[in-house]
């Protein structure tokens, strides 16, 4: 253990006697009382201590000092700054922990009370109930005369014990014991007949000692004792009686927390010893009886200056209980309340949580202290008597339940062979084995016995000669060939036996109670069970067990070379040095050296911290550029305890370095202020001028950054040339938010407006990106890029500004004014180009070449609108075609424009309507029905939705009402032309009931799909006529009455007699 130890002794007038062990660190120093000046707190939350003297710490060195007027409960810190002077020296204190300022603390405190202490009340009555004195505590019936008397002498020794060691924390305890010696008298005298009581009272005020203060070293202890006496008494008697009796106990009882055990507690038997003196009739009735008890408290508390406070409460009490005669009983009642800040700084997390888990009633025992009663007889309170050893010295004591006085003898039965009832003592040395019983007798002063049958058994000690035995509690024993018990104290001494080759055995306590007691079994250590393993001894030498040799460790330096890189383990600690030197000393020592190395804590996460070690100190390596440079010039050491290498002397944080050789050529660097250089293929670092710069060279160029945060220092290492900035222009940056830059020669970015824009630049210059935002943010901001039109999208296509106007764009990108609106319509009707922009600006319209102007002519084409209306076009200027029949003669030959909407053509020009057109090729036909032997007629004179109505209705054919044409190739698509209005005929698929699909001849759409009709089978004989618009066959609907009988309707899905037609 480090450091070193001091043994004192104190013991002053008027003050407790106090023994006390301390153990103090090695980094920590004792500042004597008078030494200290003043302690003042400071704003930044340190403590100013001022000492006379020149300075005795160092910063990092914990101080501790005894109280003192400036330091009433002493002081416990660690030194961050020493300031000397002339007049003494200045200490800026932080806080320290008490386990940082002693590794081991321990103390035993003992208190003895004598007290004597004598009252007496009495209270008299007459014939009604008075009182004198205590009047409300004696009450009396009448006639009764009833008077007390008590008094109580003896002493009371408290003891208290603390142990805490920091490198053995499960050592650490707390102890409290309370013993009593006793003395007491109770007296109670009745005259005349009557009953008197006086109820349960304190005897005299609580008496509380004055604090009792000392110290551990320089931490202050108090302890403040607290006595109690109370009594009570009655009587019941038909005549006058009196009594006095006395008794004197002698009794102690202990409580102990320990991190190992826990909170246990013990207690042992009293010794008493009664008399009595009581005269009374022997006709008397009635009863007499009193009571005495007594209570002490004690509190200990102990303070280890401002940071550290512990708080214990453990109370040790004597409370009376309710039992009928003369009796007392006492009640070990321990409640430990612990209230501490910081807890783990003295007892560690776990004791700590175990009391607050179990602070209410940790124990809750009585035991009898003393009982007599004068009106019963004797009892044996020894159940039995533990076991003899064959040829080896027993004693087994006697007693009674209240230790009253008499005699002992043997009533039956027999003990062994050389053993005797000596009084109240079974001695003697048993010469055979074997089970005994026998019944002892007991008879008191008054000659009333009790009789108690008991067994002894003599033990054959041969069969555990030279073997260890072990108890069902785990305590074992060495027996030696001269059948002594020797306790073996340690876990490695019991598995070091029995690597000898001595036998276990596992027996009953009552077995190890018969062996006579020697010296503990000698300490070794098994060679085997530590092998390649570290053993320290209590003193803190250390060795490595290689070979069942043991090869001394020469220093601190080497001991953590064995755990972090031999990774040897520390088996054993706190060994005798008896138990050490079982094991054979080489002459060689131990060897391991990290001195001049860097060592790689590899049991920590990565980055593993490194440390370089030199003149035996460690020095932190910060960042991996200096741990590379040492890398390359030092050998680098794997350790797995990097706990083991902190316990060398810090040298703080290595120099940062850096190895020109490590960073990459064509890298960028970084200095911890943001500085930034490019490291060519030669190792010279170029500054980089400016952020712009910096992005260019790492997102364009492709330059890695290899090395950030580096020092001044580090930076320096490589040779400095000329600054080298970085042009990205001319460039299309695009940036990871969206939006895109124009990024000219002088890094100077100009914002892209729409993608059209970005579309046209990017056919001329390279596109690079997305770089992150805030990146391209670092580049000169300039004006917005001008809208453009991207010139590969708009070739062979029109293109419109926003008032209108619009070019033929060529497939040079060259774009051709279009005149008029009919060239319009021309360039995209008969040239089919489309517009492919519409509404851009004029900004975007100059951004192409502009030539000459292109015009274009519909000459001589037929326009056929979606709407139906068609239109023989002269130049651009149209004029209508005002039937089928002329659309038909007019479209023979010509190109025909199909799909423009009215709304389109509306807009061209117009001279009027067409004149009426002959052409061949037409057929004029009657349509007749066979199922009514009518004719098929166009009813031009109906009116609303019935109007030019188609109807087979006709006996003969009288005009033109009754004549069609048939427009087309009948075989596959044709159109029924009404002759009398030259309108198309078409089903009515727009109306709803009877009336759907009902044929009326309005139409002049020729290209509706309405309109189209295909003849199926021999119209000489009888052919259907089929609707292509819906799929269905026409049909003349006979059961229709009045103007709708006939009314053609296409609706049927298959042919029958009314579907059945003859066109000639």
């Amino acid at each position: 253990m480090l450091g070193a130890r001091t043994r004192v002794r104190r013991s002053e007038p008027g003050r407790a006697r106090v023994l006390y062990d301390t153990v103090i660190a090695k980094d920590t120093r004792v500042v004597p009382g008078e030494r200290v000046q003043d302690v003042t707190a400071q704003p930044d939350g340190t403590q100013l201590l001022e000492v006379s003297g020149p300075p005795t710490a160092t910063a990092g060195s914990v101080l501790v000092l005894g109280t003192s007027a400036a330091t009433p409960s002493g002081l416990v810190a660690r030194v961050q700054d020493v300031d000397e002077s002339a007049g003494g020296t200045a200490y800026t204190l932080v806080p320290a922990k008490l386990t940082e300022a002693f590794t081991d603390l321990s103390f035993s405190q003992q208190v003895k009370v004598d007290l004597t202490e004598t009252t007496a009340v009495s209270a008299s009555t007459g014939r009604r109930i008075s009182a004198r004195g205590l009047a409300s505590l004696i009450k009396c019936d009448t006639g009764a005369d009833f008077s007390v008397t008590r008094s109580m002498t003896g002493s009371l020794a408290l003891t208290f014990s603390a142990g805490f060691d920091a490198t053995n924390p499960q050592s650490s305890f707390l102890r409290a014991e309370a013993s009593a010696d006793l003395t007491a008298v109770l007296g109670a005298h009745l005259d005349a007949a009557g009953t008197c009581a006086i109820a349960r009272q304190q005897l005299g005020p609580s008496i509380r000692f004055t604090p009792i203060t000392f110290s551990i070293g320089p931490v202050p202890v108090v302890i403040v004792p607290t006595l109690e006496f109370f009594g009570e008494a009655s009587a019941s008697l038909g005549t006058s009686v009196g009594m006095d009796i006395s008794g004197s106990l002698t009794t102690s009882a202990w409580a102990q927390a320990s991190m190992a055990g826990g909170l246990t507690h013990g207690f042992n038997p009293p010794a008493a010893h009664f008399s009595k003196d009581i005269d009374y009739p022997q006709d008397v009735t009635g009863q007499l009886k009193g009571q005495l008890s007594a209570r002490l408290t004690t509190e200990l508390y102990g303070v280890a200056g401002p940071y550290v406070e512990v708080n214990t409460g453990p109370q040790v009490t004597f409370a009376p209980t309710q039992v009928p005669w003369l009796n007392a009983e006492h009640l070990l009642s321990v409640d430990i309340g612990l209230s501490m800040q910081r807890c783990a700084q003295l007892w560690g997390a776990d004791l700590c949580v175990k009391f607050e888990a179990e602070a209410d009633k940790v124990v809750d025992k009585s035991w009898p202290l003393f009982r007599r009663d004068y009106f019963a007889g004797p009892t044996i309170s020894s159940a039995k008597l533990a076991p003899a050893v064959r040829g080896q010295q027993y004693t087994a004591g006697l007693t009674t339940t209240d230790n009253r006085p008499g005699s002992w003898r043997i009533a039956g039965g027999a003990l062994p062979s050389g053993m005797s009832l000596s009084g109240s003592k079974v001695v003697g040395t048993p010469a055979k084995t074997g089970s005994y019983a026998v019944t002892i007798r007991f008879t008191d002063s008054e000659g009333r016995t009790d009789d108690q049958d008991l067994s002894l058994t003599v033990l054959d000690g041969a069969s555990f000669k030279n073997k260890i035995i072990t108890s069902p509690t785990g305590k074992s024993y060495l027996i030696d060939a001269d059948l002594q018990k020797h306790s073996i104290a340690t876990t490695w001494t019991y598995f070091c036996l029995v690597d000898r080759g001595l036998e276990a055995v596992a027996v009953e306590q009552t077995q190890i109670d018969g062996f006579p007691a020697g010296p503990a079994a000698k300490d070794c250590v098994s060679p085997a069970r530590v092998e390649g393993q570290i053993i320290r001894r209590n003193d803190g030498i250390s060795w490595v067990v290689v070979g069942g040799e043991r090869h001394h460790i020469p220093s601190k330096a080497v001991d953590v070379c064995a755990r972090a890189v031999h990774r040897r383990a520390v088996g054993l600690t706190g060994l005798s040095g008896e138990a050490a030197a079982s094991i054979p000393e080489s002459t060689t020592k131990y060897d391991c050296s990290i001195e001049g190395t860097v060592v790689q804590a590899l049991d920590k996460p990565q980055p593993y911290p490194a440390y370089r070690i030199s003149g035996g100190k460690r020095y932190w390596i910060a960042d991996g550029w200096t741990f590379d440079y040492w890398k390359r010039r030092v050998p680098v050491v794997a350790s797995y305890d990097e706990a083991a290498i902190k316990e060398l002397p810090d040298g703080g944080t290595e120099t940062s370095r850096l190895d020109p050789a490590a960073i990459p050529a064509n890298s960028i660097i970084r200095r911890n202020d943001g500085i930034s250089w490019v490291v060519d293929a030669n190792k010279v670092r170029h500054h980089i001028p400016y952020a712009r710069d910096d992005t260019c060279w790492r997102r364009l160029r492709g330059f890695a950054v290899t090395a950030t945060g580096l020092s001044g220092a580090q930076a320096s290492s490589l040779t400095e040339g000329d600054a080298w900035p970085c042009v990205v222009g001319p460039r299309v940056v695009k940036s990871d938010d969206g939006a895109s830059y124009f990024v000219d020669g002088s890094n100077t970015r100009h914002w892209i407006p729409d993608t059209e824009t970005f579309a046209a630049l990017s056919r001329s210059y390279e596109v690079v990106g997305p770089w992150p935002a805030d990146e391209v943010q670092t580049f000169l901001p300039g004006t917005n890029e001008p809208t453009m039109l991207d010139p590969e999208a708009v070739k062979n296509t029109l293109v419109c500004r926003n008032d209108g106007v619009c070019w033929a764009v060529d497939g040079n990108a060259v774009r051709h004014h279009v005149p008029t609106y009919g060239d319009n319509v021309c360039w995209r009707w008969v040239n089919g180009w489309h517009v492919s922009r519409n509404g851009v600006s004029g900004e975007q319209a100059n951004s192409l070449a502009e030539g000459d102007a292109w015009g274009c002519s519909m000459n001589d084409r037929i326009v056929v609108t979606n709407e139906g209306p068609a239109y023989y076009m002269e130049g651009n200027t149209r004029r209508w075609i005002p039937d089928g029949y002329d659309f038909e003669c007019l479209q023979r030959g010509r190109s025909v424009i199909r799909g423009m909407a009215m709304s389109e053509a509306g807009n061209l020009p117009e001279t009027g309507a067409m004149p009426a057109q002959e052409c061949s090729g037409i057929d004029i036909v009657t349509i007749y029905s066979p199922a009514n032997s009518r004719y098929v007629t166009t009813e031009v004179n109906y009116t609303g939705n019935d109007q030019a109505m188609v109807r087979a209705e006709r006996t003969a054919v009288g005009s033109d009402w009754e004549r069609f044409r048939l427009i087309g190739d009948c075989a596959s698509r044709c159109l029924i032309q009404s002759l009398v209005n030259r309108r198309l005929v078409m089903p009515q698929f727009d109306y709803q009931g009877y009336a759907w699909g009902e044929m009326r001849g309005v139409s002049s759409n020729a290209s509706g799909s309405w309109e189209g009709f295909r003849l199926v089978g021999n119209c000489s004989t009888g052919c259907a006529i089929y609707a292509l618009g819906n799929g269905r066959y026409v049909s003349a609907e006979l059961d229709y009455t009045g103007k709708g009988y006939g009314m053609l309707r296409a609706r049927a899905t298959s042919v029958g007699g009314w579907e059945r037609f003859l066109i000639r």
